[in-house]
């Protein structure tokens, strides 16, 4: 199976993360719920971990406070084999042997296994697979009965499913199934011609027009040109007239001429116009054309694109009310991009436009609609500075405190700053466990499988693909220790969590995680668990035992290493990042040679953690340099560039000027991305200021958006 051979690579490299991440630094004894550990969480029986930083001296001191006896926790994978029935070991095996890609099944073995194990994970891997197992010999029943329980999820699936109808004699579903599938699902040249002579009599006109519109949204840019010769006229330069524009190619007006006048309003015309204006930057021309379409908004995410860039533009080029009739009409039903819809229409109101009453509406519907603690918290926040606004300060109060509820959330620290308020660690809920709760999550069988697993991960020796100690037949064990966490430890904890719904639940599967040594996936459930108000403030903030001093302040090294990698050093981007600080190899090369350090190499960004610290420390505490401490622009700069922040700089000003310039500067980024990044940063800083400092307030200080921090100013003197 893919992947078994790393076995031994990634053992050795989580033996030595093991020792690289350590226990949470307890904290002061406070009059509020606390749920801190003394022990290390990889290491069975651990010690509280030695400080890093060599500063414990320096820390401040609580007058009459001592630690508190810290709760038990379950620590470290353990050492012996959990005891599990052997069918439950079978149907492991079995499982991993039906998801491998290199190994072929019959339909009936694997349809028998989704419908017996409707529980476990990667099922839908399984149920593209048996779409694809079905072949001449598959009873037409069998598939007549599976279809009518699962609608196909491959084209292969749609085709059986469709010839089953028709031996069966129902011709007119298969009709319905034989449309939908044309319009669908992506084809080779050689698949379309197959599909169009086994089905083409059960196709219509609109079908292809269809088809053409789909692909054309999703830019399937050659299959679109394929299926041109099937269309009318019209239709014809309609498709044409799109694809110039997409392509930013020439004769696009002489192309739209031809276009008849009852395709004129096509939404896919209108679309690829309005962004073939704004990609040659006519901004004005691409507004009027967007605010003047009347016809049906199709795909209003993609239009949601078009009308945020160009809003953005229209707000640099001081023209707010152009800017907030682009996005007030915005049309979305998608419930992530309608909070940013109206977050940025109540945005531009009130910061923009001086309209707190509209501005109220907005952020008021917002809060109304979301549902994730980080939503919730921007809606009230913003509600309540739009009320201030207003001059209704009780109004703004209220608003101020229901999002100070949310006190791990960036706006929920902001509203507690904005009332005043000493915001103490918020508790944790690693204590709040339910003793029937946990028994019966320790009983159930994919939990007991994944402490298989651990185990064997734990005393097994390193194995090879092609070993024959490896035969499941043979020895079940020997080959289950043989696979790589990728293939079924991994899929399981995530499973596991992902059915989470009580406090108790999203504590164990975090601890399961951390028993397997897999800290990104604690991290992962934290962050899930969060969306539910269930803080795990041990297992989901890991913190580092970092031999040597790096320069860069320790909490903020945490919360970035926390946002990047969840502390996975072996992580790797799709853009190439790479690490516990997700450095691309051009960076850390760079750096490396500033530093004069010997040896460096790409694969030591993720073979050596320490490694890729060092580089990234510095290459963040370069950015704290040139931005004189600026948090928000160092982090800005990292993520995005820091070309892009000299940008945004000169388009939307210094933030470090007042809070509420820094905020709104943030909220100027028109990366989604990186807005996201530089707020999740910032919201997790004071977690690990109270774990690693003694904090006994977790709150953002303004301070920590504007000055940013101390140490980095420059000499007067300086250029």
């Amino acid at each position: 199976m893919a992947g078994r051979k790393t076995t031994a690579t990634r053992i050795a490299l989580a033996a030595f993360v093991a020792a690289l991440l350590g226990a949470p630094v307890q904290a002061a004894e406070i009059p509020f719920e606390l749920a801190t550990s003394t022990t290390d969480p990889l290491k069975p029986g651990g010690d509280p971990a030695i400080d890093p930083w060599g500063a414990a001296a320096n820390r401040p001191v609580v007058p009459n406070a001592e630690k508190p006896a810290a709760p038990e926790i379950q620590t470290g994978a353990p050492t012996t084999i959990q005891p599990v029935q052997d069918h439950l070991v079978g149907k492991l095996v079995q499982w991993a042997l039906l998801r491998d890609t290199d190994r072929k099944q019959s339909f009936e073995e694997l349809t028998a296994f989704i419908s017996a194990n409707p529980d476990w994970p990667k099922l839908s891997t399984l149920i593209r697979k048996a779409e694809r197992a079905i072949d001449g010999a598959t009873p037409t029943r069998a598939k007549l009965d599976w279809f009518e329980n699962h609608a196909p999820r491959t084209l292969e699936g749609s085709i059986a499913w469709s010839q089953a109808l028709i031996v069966g004699g129902n011709e007119r579903k298969a009709t319905d199934i034989i449309r939908r599938g044309w319009a669908r699902f992506d084809m080779s040249s050689a698949a379309e011609k197959r599909y169009l002579a086994t089905f083409g009599a059960y196709l219509e006109p609109e079908d292809n027009a269809a088809r053409l519109d789909r692909l054309l949204w999703d830019n399937r840019r050659t299959a679109a040109r394929r299926l041109m010769g099937n269309l009318g006229q019209g239709r014809r330069a309609l498709a044409d007239a799109r694809l110039r524009l997409m392509g930013q190619k020439g004769g696009v007006d002489a192309a739209i001429e031809k276009i008849p006048s009852w395709l004129e309003n096509d939404p896919g015309l209108y679309y690829e116009r309005v962004r073939w204006r704004r990609r040659k930057e006519m901004n004005a021309d691409a507004a009027d054309l967007l605010l003047s379409y009347r016809g049906e908004l199709s795909h209003p995410a993609r239009w949601w694109s078009e009308r945020e860039i160009l809003a953005r533009r229209f707000l640099r080029n001081d023209d707010p009310g152009t800017a907030y009739r682009l996005v007030h009409g915005h049309g979305l039903t998608d419930r992530a991009k309608r909070a940013d819809a109206e977050f940025l229409a109540g945005w531009i109101s009130l910061r923009f436009m001086n309209d707190p009453h509209t501005a109220f509406g907005h952020f008021s519907t917002l809060y109304g609609f979301v549902s994730y603690p980080i939503s919730r918290a921007r809606g009230a926040y913003w509600a309540g500075r739009a009320a201030e606004g207003a001059g209704e300060k009780e109004i703004s109060r209220q608003w101020y405190r229901t999002a100070a509820g949310l006190s791990t959330t960036f706006y929920g620290q902001l509203a507690a700053n904005r009332l005043g308020m000493a915001s103490p660690p918020p508790a944790s809920s690693e204590t709040r466990i339910d003793a029937a709760e946990a028994e019966t999550f320790e009983r159930d069988d994919l939990v007991r499988l994944a402490r298989l697993l651990i185990g064997l991960k734990a005393t097994s020796a390193p194995t090879t693909t092609g070993d024959a100690s490896t035969d499941p037949a043979k020895s079940p064990m020997t080959f289950l220790a043989s696979l790589d966490d990728d293939e079924a430890l991994i899929p399981l904890l995530r499973h596991i969590a992902w059915r989470s719904k009580t406090a108790t639940e999203w504590v164990k599967s975090a601890k399961l995680a951390r028993d397997a040594g897999r800290t990104e996936i604690a991290v992962y459930i934290a962050r899930r668990a969060a969306r539910d108000g269930v803080l795990l403030r041990d297992l989901g903030y890991p913190t580092l035992a970092v031999e040597g001093k790096l320069p860069l302040n320790p909490a903020l090294l945490h919360a970035l290493v926390r946002q990047e990698s969840a502390f996975d050093p072996a992580a790797h981007s799709r853009a190439g990042a790479r690490g516990l600080m997700q450095l691309m190899p051009a960076t850390a090369k760079k750096v490396a040679r500033d530093l004069e350090i010997k040896g460096h190499s790409t694969n030591r960004l993720t073979a050596d953690p320490y490694h890729n610290l060092t580089l990234g420390s510095a290459y963040l505490d370069d950015l704290l340099i040139e931005y004189e401490g600026s948090m928000v622009m160092a982090l800005a700069g990292y993520n995005a560039g820091p070309h892009r922040v000299k940008k945004w700089q000169k388009e939307n000003g210094d933030p470090r000027g007042s809070l509420d310039d820094a905020i709104d500067w943030i909220e100027s980024i028109p990366f989604s991305e990186t807005r996201n990044y530089v707020q999740r940063i910032l919201e997790t800083l004071p977690i690990y200021r109270w774990k690693l400092d003694d904090e006994r307030i977790v709150l953002l200080h303004p301070e920590d958006l504007t000055r940013g921090l101390p140490g980095y100013d420059r000499p007067k003197d300086a250029e």
